[in-house]
């Protein structure tokens, strides 16, 4: 059996799920469908079987595109064209309601739902635009994709509360056992000091649209050396890297496996979120949640009910605000993807048939 991952963006949970599904005998070939050139990040991971990019036009103006359905022609026409006989798709919802039209089985992970974001309640030109496009795409796969495939519980029962769903299973955002260090590094608390670290997006506060989490670095770089290893928007580095230097030590991101080893060195992990989009950040564990702790490092999240619940239920990390977290996190089946992937397997198999 073979399954086409279309993706519309480099992501490393694709990797990651691509390598596993591999290994429990799924052929996966990973195919990138470019429809939007308004948006790029400094990092990509994982390499595809073949780049397709839509014309210019139209990944500049993919909202026009969308709303007027020239978008979505494009895109079943790319994503037509691939081989397998079941296509995998994710967040953003536009590919994966285009890939409902191609006759064959859709997985669609469901990474965060558009209708959770601020934007949803935007009542300008522009926003009900928005909301046209993303509201109609999100309702379309969440009732129509023959697998939807949730990254926490609190995200599957919202959108249990607001559709009506075919068949679902929940694969977090965990690592694979096989990338997980077999050895720590030295601590570099060994100097003294407490040394924290930070995995992830980061914008500088400048930006209208800003998701900026400076204001919490400030605070806690009065006690701790932060580390960041960060990706930002193509642009907009040079005002990330100048308003935090003086902040953090900035490290260029790496792949997978190196990243878990350089993990063990830090005293714990950061996961600090804006007071933004709060309903879609109650929903979500990110990546960065199980890197820390399957490199046996407690966390610092956000006061945000899905993550709140897991350092709680683990005893993996600490709520901002609440202290800082010490020693070290013992490795749990619930932290390894491979713990999750053998019943994803057979739901893909179950669909194909």
């Amino acid at each position: 059996m073979e399954i086409a991952f279309a993706q519309p963006y480099p992501d490393g949970r694709s990797e990651k799920i691509a390598r596993g599904l591999s290994r429990l005998g799924l052929s996966i070939r990973r195919f990138l469908v470019d429809f939007d050139a308004t948006y790029r990040v400094t990092f990509s991971v994982g390499t595809f079987d073949r780049v397709i990019r839509l014309p210019e036009v139209l990944r500049r103006h993919y909202y026009l595109g969308a709303a007027t359905g020239v978008l979505p022609q494009a895109i079943r026409k790319a994503i037509s064209s691939l081989p397998g006989n079941v296509i995998r798709t994710c967040t953003p919802d536009l590919v994966g309601a285009a890939a409902l039209g191609t006759g064959r089985p859709v997985v669609a992970e469901v990474y965060d739902m558009w209708s959770l974001y601020d934007q949803a309640e935007d009542t300008s030109i522009g926003g009900r635009v928005r909301r046209y496009v993303q509201g109609k795409a999100e309702r379309r796969v969440h009732e129509e994709a023959d697998l939807l495939v949730y990254t926490t519980e609190e995200m599957l029962n919202c959108a249990k509360a607001k559709y009506s769903l075919r068949q679902s299973v929940v694969v977090p955002n965990a690592v694979l056992a096989e990338d997980v260090p077999k050895t720590s590094m030295p601590k570099l608390s060994e100097d003294g000091r407490s040394h924290c670290v930070y995995v992830g997006l980061v914008q500088p506060s400048g930006d209208s649209s800003s998701r900026s989490i400076s204001p919490f670095l400030r605070g806690l770089a009065k006690d701790h050396v932060i580390h960041l290893y960060g990706v930002t928007e193509q642009g907009k580095e040079g005002a990330v890297r100048s308003e935090l230097k003086d902040l953090v030590q900035w490290h260029d991101p790496i792949p997978q496996g190196r990243l878990l080893r350089e993990l063990t060195q830090y005293d714990f992990g950061l996961i600090l979120l804006p007071t933004v989009d709060v309903e879609r950040f109650h929903t979500v564990l990110p990546n960065k949640l199980f890197e820390y702790a399957s490199a046996g490092i407690p966390v610092l999240v956000s006061p945000y009910r899905a993550m709140a619940d897991f350092v709680r239920k683990y005893q993996c990390g600490m709520v901002y605000g609440e202290g800082v977290p010490r020693g070290r996190v013992p490795l749990r089946p619930e932290f390894l993807l491979d713990t999750y992937l053998p019943r994803y397997a057979d739901a893909i198999r179950r669909i194909a048939g």
